[in-house]
């Protein structure tokens, strides 16, 4: 088995097998029907293993985030657990807690072999809680445990090409996700039911990557299997969440101003840090998200210092960075200022969805009705893959975005992506049995129907995003991370949009900057309004105008057009009538 969750399996297999000789058989007892620890030693021990992980790779800069974010989960467990068990509790951490400090100095001394150590002690020290842990979730985390470690060796048959090994243990995770995932649905309500459909669906599309050899497919179908896994001992409280609460009151937040266009066209929209914490700011990642159609973005006006920023016009993303600062604001201001141009004023939520989903969606949808048609299935399953990778919410975060992820963001449920895993099953389960027996007519409606979901999903997306008035044109703010003058990751923090307000009042969106270059006559002698031909020859699209603005060339060659012919008038009336004399 790699190394990752190494520490929380072998919790695991320790709470199941050691007894915990600091209390007897009547304490431990006591104890099983006090609380349920597992969840929590279990949650240590992942953080211990991002540790050893990150150090063993001499990621020395992560091996020191992981360290803090092991102290907030043993802080958390500590709280939960020591008034709950009393001296058992209080003895295990506090030896833990001895080591803590050691495996401080150890990741400052670049040790890897020391962390190992010193992880491996706080590991045993925690283990001896987990007897009296073992509640009613101890058997589903075995079990999932079990379907990781499964996972975890189709993903090394994967990595080295073994086709067959891989179809046989992805056949075997199929059937035990088959056998045993009812109960474990049931445990764990109707979100549990659907990560458990998305573990045994894309075991199915495992055992069919290994049949047509296609390691791009497992490695996605292992990713997505992965992910549900996880979100199981999340669920099962195996592995502790932060939730990002509801309301953002009291929590430190970044914050998009309402802005309305100026005269020109130009708008202003500041971005200001608000209720940050004692210690002051000491560095932000953020993406800002707005229509490309709708906003032209022109400018990045830093107002602390000068930080990074990595912009995507054509996308229409900002991703702002300020780096880590030992001193900094604690009191609500102005970070950065964002200088847009108005290009246009007609919405469509698809500009908010990840650059080319809406389209890439679409012809997925349509290549697997005409697969339908020939009945090729193997074709469909492969389509309708490619679809829910582009619709379910992100694996993880270096995973490229999802249209669930954008549908997320805005506070909707992830509806759709359920309607299309159904589909995938339906026509990847006869690959399983060498069959081919699927209801052509009723697989068709169901992409019918799904599309209708989409589009109305689509709709409620947009008006999400445009709040309660529905005029404005959004710009979506979401932080990725935030720390304190110490480095300390601040969790969790907030974003809130921003909005161009519009209304009738509101100046016709200004055209796209020209690019500079040396100015011709005609141009010297123009004017900047009015429509016509473009001054290139006639082609309207060599005209720099945006879309949703005019361009201005057209009307120098209008003006200069009529100039010519009244001249030449002029010179052929006066050639009538000097001619005769002339002749003379």
């Amino acid at each position: 088995m790699p190394r990752s969750r190494k520490i929380a399996h072998f919790l695991l297999v320790a709470a199941a097998a050691m007894g915990r000789p600091s209390a007897g058989p009547a304490a431990a007892q006591d104890v099983t029907a006090a609380t349920d620890a597992a969840p929590r030693i279990y949650a240590c021990g992942i953080a211990l293993d991002r540790v050893t992980e990150a150090a063993e790779a001499a990621e020395w800069q992560a091996a020191d985030a992981a360290y803090n974010q092991l102290v907030d989960v043993m802080d958390a467990a500590r709280a939960d657990l020591e008034p709950a068990l009393g001296q058992p509790a209080a003895e295990a951490f506090g030896a833990a807690y001895a080591r803590l400090n050691d495996l401080d100095v150890a990741l400052r001394s670049e040790d890897a072999v020391r962390v190992r150590s010193l992880a491996a002690e706080i590991m045993r020290a925690l283990a001896t809680l987990g007897t009296g842990g073992l509640g009613s979730f101890a058997g589903h985390e075995a079990q999932v445990a079990a379907w990781q470690q499964a996972l975890q060796e189709i993903g090394g048959h994967l990595g080295a090409g073994r086709w067959i090994p891989m179809r046989n243990a992805a056949l075997g995770l199929y059937e035990a996700v088959q056998s045993q995932g009812s109960g474990l649905a049931d445990a764990t309500g109707a979100e549990g039911g659907r990560q458990v459909a998305i573990v045994r669906v894309f075991a199915m599309r495992l055992f069919v990557a290994a049949l047509d050899q296609d390691k791009a497919a497992g490695e996605q179908a292992r990713a997505h299997a992965g992910r549900a896994l996880t979100r199981l001992l999340e669920l099962m409280g195996a592995v502790r969440v932060t939730a990002t609460p509801a309301a953002s009151d009291g929590q430190p937040r970044m914050r998009a101003y309402l802005s309305s266009p100026g005269p020109d066209g130009s708008v202003t929209m500041p971005i200001k840090a608000e209720q940050l914490p004692p210690g002051g700011l000491g560095s932000f990642h953020l993406e800002a998200r707005w229509s490309p159609e709708q906003l032209q973005l022109v400018d990045v006006q830093w107002s602390m210092g000068r930080g990074e920023t990595d912009r995507d016009d054509a996308a229409g993303v900002l991703t702002l960075r300020m780096p880590q600062a030992p001193t900094g604001p604690s009191e609500p201001t102005v970070v950065a200022t964002l200088l847009f141009n108005l290009r246009g004023t007609q919405f469509d939520p698809r500009d908010y969805l990840p650059a080319g989903s809406p389209a890439a969606l679409k012809a997925n949808l349509d290549a697997a009705r005409r697969a339908l048609r020939l009945g090729d299935l193997a074709a469909v399953g492969r389509e309708l893959s490619a679809a829910y990778q582009l619709l379910a919410p992100g694996i993880d975060a270096s995973a490229a975005p999802a249209i669930g992820d954008a549908l997320a963001q805005a506070g909707l449920p992830d509806d759709l992506s359920p309607l299309l895993l159904v589909m995938v099953e339906r026509v990847t389960e006869p690959s399983l049995r060498s069959e081919a027996a699927v209801t052509t007519d009723v697989l068709l409606e169901d992409l019918d129907r799904f599309e209708d979901s989409l589009e109305a999903t689509l709709v409620s997306f947009g008006r999400q995003l445009r709040g309660a008035e529905g005029t404005g044109i959004p710009v979506l703010i979401r932080v990725l991370s935030l720390t304190d003058t110490s480095g300390a990751e601040v969790a969790p923090v907030l974003g809130v949009s921003g909005q161009v307000l519009l209304t009738e009042a509101s100046p016709t969106p200004t055209p796209r900057p020209l690019a500079t270059a040396a100015p011709t006559a005609s141009a010297a002698a123009g004017v900047g309004s009015g429509t016509g031909t473009s001054a290139a020859g006639g082609n309207p699209a060599a005209a720099p105008a945006a879309p949703g603005g005019r361009g201005g060339g057209g009307v120098v060659v209008i003006l200069g057009a009529v100039l010519a012919l009244a001249l030449a008038g002029a010179w052929a009336a006066g050639r009538r009538q000097d001619g005769p004399a002339a002749a003379e």
